[in-house]
């Protein structure tokens, strides 16, 4: 993740430098950051961005493209209701379609199910995936042969979410079963954790809370590293029941730790420990033995971007601007012994 964000970070700083006149670099890479931003439910961050000229980049790549709509699809059903994406996404695959775009109107038109049923409006989700002769295959939903890993997360979620919804939930749980086992196989951390997300709001909504717990930790595990508590986020009431729960069980001092944070990151914070995150209490314990950055990330096994990063989201959380006084706040509050 760290590694990602520096590389973003060097590509803004070359388009400024060697491309200024040309706004559509500076604009694709401002997507890809509150994409990542998104993921990571980093609010402060993404509203000091804009969307202006988001989904107005002709010309440029249609997965560019695709990151765009969604990231506003999102944002616009965060900031506002479920109508105005519904009434955005339809615009979208209108001008997808003059352009001649069929893949491209595809995915938009997932997007336009997936919100759908987010906004209760299943029945017409059930009609878009008809009539825009969307796939129900498990077979062509899960095809990376002949569709990107994008387009291919947006069909599954969306179906997925239509197929519990509908009351199938035997066949909403094995496509979801399916799309965690692929992603899983292929690497893809980002697919792997919008399915289990997804796998856990079936499992709770089928009543098997013990399934629904196991994919929980599998979830935390896996979000260790790259921060993504965006499927978690967007189940709001059944992620903080099932967390809670969790919290109730025999967890080693990490998995709580994690299950903590990531209570407080929706909302209901339990104890002061969850202000920081494992990784850094790592890098505090590190700063507190005297190491700089450079003997900090071959200690950790990050990146000195990364050091500087958690360092950054340190002082804001204990609202310092030093290492001593990092130290001497988490001293004080009990979270390094």
């Amino acid at each position: 993740m760290q590694d990602a964000i520096e590389w973003y970070r060097r590509a803004r700083q070359g388009a400024r430098e060697f491309f200024p006149a040309d706004p559509r670099l500076a604009t694709s890479l401002n997507i890809l950051l509150m994409e990542v931003d998104l993921e990571r439910d980093r609010g402060k961050a993404i509203q000091q961005r804009t969307l202006q000229g988001f989904t107005d980049l002709r010309g440029v790549w249609n997965e560019l493209y695709a990151v765009a709509v969604a990231v506003r699809a999102e944002l616009a059903f965060e900031q506002y209701d479920s109508r105005a994406v519904v009434q955005f996404l339809v615009r979208t695959i209108e001008d997808v379609r003059m352009a001649g775009a069929r893949s491209l109107g595809i995915y938009v038109s997932a997007l336009l199910a997936y919100y759908l049923v987010k906004g209760g409006r299943v029945e017409e989700a059930g009609e878009v995936w008809a009539n825009h002769a969307l796939p129900c295959d498990r077979s062509e939903l899960l095809d990376l042969n002949g569709q990107s890993w994008r387009k291919m997360e947006a069909l599954s979620s969306a179906r997925v979410m239509l197929l519990a919804e509908q009351g199938d939930l035997g066949g909403a749980r094995e496509l979801v079963d399916a799309l965690c086992s692929t992603a899983s196989e292929r690497g893809m951390t980002r697919t792997a954790l919008r399915g289990l997300g997804l796998s856990i709001a079936v499992a709770h909504r089928a009543g098997d809370e013990e399934r629904a717990l196991s994919r929980l930790v599998e979830f935390l595990r896996l979000t260790r590293e790259v921060d993504y508590v965006r499927p978690l986020v967007s189940q709001g009431k059944t992620s903080r029941t099932l967390l809670r729960r969790l919290l109730g069980t025999n967890l080693d001092a990490d998995l709580h730790q994690a299950a903590e944070s990531t209570l407080a990151r929706l909302g209901e914070p339990s104890t002061v420990s969850s202000e920081f995150t494992s990784r850094e209490l790592d890098v505090l314990a590190e700063v507190r033995r005297g190491r700089r950055n450079k003997e900090i990330a071959l200690s950790l096994g990050i990146t000195d971007g990364g050091v500087r990063y958690h360092l950054k989201n340190i002082y804001r959380k204990a609202g310092v601007s030093s290492r001593l006084d990092a130290v001497r706040y988490a001293e004080d509050k009990g979270v390094l012994l």
